[in-house]
């Protein structure tokens, strides 16, 4: 016997460890989990785990007549990122509520439940909490900035349970810093797509982010690491209806003077304004044209000290 008047056939029938599992997983989420259509749980009221104490000999009887005992691991084994992203959103905080009060499955020393792909991310993709050996996050607590990790689906933060066992798991806000040194700054040094924009400003955003935290004693080393990378939206006299990104000290403000000034030098770039209007518009403007003249955008021409080549025939047309 199932449930609603339902039966099973032995090789449809599954047996639930106790009855909190079988309210969790419903009939059709068995049939998914194991590959078995039209399956379902028998002997509901009775979990197997509760009748192995009360009654051996039934509990042997029962076993012997379904498919199998299904446990908490034995389901999160079979947990894919298919079946998770196919999950209501009620559904995976009832999820998650249960697994928060069974730490043995996501704590012992299997740790199960952080090697299986039980979280969703900002896009709603299942993503596994930890790499492969379990020493670093592959997902995070959203933070009101953005960020280029993936962070947890934002509707689940907002549920105090699910909160606390996302914490539990060990997962917390992106280190800010850790992000721009390992995964940002490395992407400009190879090959980036400049056709991302979206991605660019993100980028740009976490750079000033962490330029307005940053400790007065790392802030020198901190601006000399993203002089030397290519980031920064420009326009360039030559070719205005081309976007060029250039590094902070080969550009200048898009001065209306400094424009005209270098209306004849192909080879100097202007910031392009319309790219961050976001910032030249808001209460961002001071910080953002603070962060770049620290990065060394100017707003007057620069004197190069250009050492000329003395030749004989360059002495003699002197």
């Amino acid at each position: 016997p199932g449930t609603n008047g339902k039966y099973y056939k032995t090789q449809k029938a599954y047996w639930a460890s106790d009855p909190e599992l079988a309210e969790l997983f419903s009939d059709e989420q068995i049939s998914l989990l194991m590959e078995n259509p039209d399956s379902g749980w028998v002997f509901t009221t009775k979990g197997q785990k509760q009748l192995n104490q009360a009654n051996k000999q039934l509990e042997t009887y029962i076993s012997s007549i379904v498919n199998d005992n299904l446990d908490p691991k034995k389901l999160l084994r079979r947990i894919t990122a298919t079946f998770i992203e196919k999950q209501t959103d009620e559904w995976l905080l009832k999820f998650y509520a249960y697994l928060g009060g069974r730490k043995s499955l996501w704590d012992d020393k299997d740790k199960l439940a952080v090697k299986k792909p039980i979280l969703l991310n900002q896009d709603r993709k299942a993503v596994v909490p930890f790499n492969d050996s379990l020493t670093a996050p592959n997902i995070f607590i959203p933070t009101d900035r953005t960020t280029s990790y993936d962070t947890i689906y934002k509707p689940f933060i907002e549920d105090v349970e699910a909160l606390e066992f996302f914490k539990g798991l060990g997962l917390g806000k992106p280190d800010l810093k850790a992000e721009i040194f390992k995964t940002i700054i490395p992407q400009y040094e190879g090959d980036f797509d400049y056709n991302d924009n979206d991605l660019n400003l993100r980028h740009f955003d976490s750079f000033l982010s962490y330029y307005e935290n940053c400790p007065l004693s790392f802030q020198g080393e901190y601006i000399d690491h993203l002089r030397k990378i290519t980031f920064i939206a420009t326009t360039n006299n030559s070719k205005p209806e081309t976007r060029f990104f250039a590094r902070p000290q080969e550009i200048y403000f898009n001065d209306e003077k400094l424009a005209e000034y270098f209306s004849h030098c192909p080879d100097v770039y202007l910031l392009e304004d319309d790219y961050y209007v976001d910032y030249l518009t808001s209460n961002k403007k001071d910080k953002f044209i603070s962060f770049l003249q620290a990065l060394g955008v100017s707003s007057k021409p620069k004197l190069l000290d250009v050492q000329p080549e003395v030749t004989t025939e360059a002495k003699e047309q002197f």
